[in-house]
């Protein structure tokens, strides 16, 4: 049997479950409401696609970044230190 995924019009409650083809889930066992069940596409296609996309270049250049404050910040900090004949 085909998994179909279904969302809740009321508390959005988001849930797959096995049945078949001409049959269609018409109420939320979550929340009680009648007739508020949407058949969705396959989960994998709706969900994936309202995530935000990451690159490896934007972890890249972020940790880059990071890294130059960093060296900045103990730049800064050395050039204060007062340093002594025994450092």
């Amino acid at each position: 049997m085909p998994k179909y995924t279904y969302e809740c019009k009321k508390c959005k409650n988001l849930f797959s479950c096995h049945h078949s083809i001409s049959e269609l889930l018409e109420n939320c066992e979550e929340c009680g409401t009648k007739e508020s069940l949407i058949r969705k596409p396959s989960s994998f296609s709706v969900q994936k696609q309202k995530e935000e996309r990451k690159y490896i270049g934007d972890t890249v250049k972020k940790a880059i970044e990071e890294f130059k404050s960093d060296l900045d910040d103990e730049k800064k900090s050395l050039r204060e230190h007062m340093w002594s004949s025994d450092d």
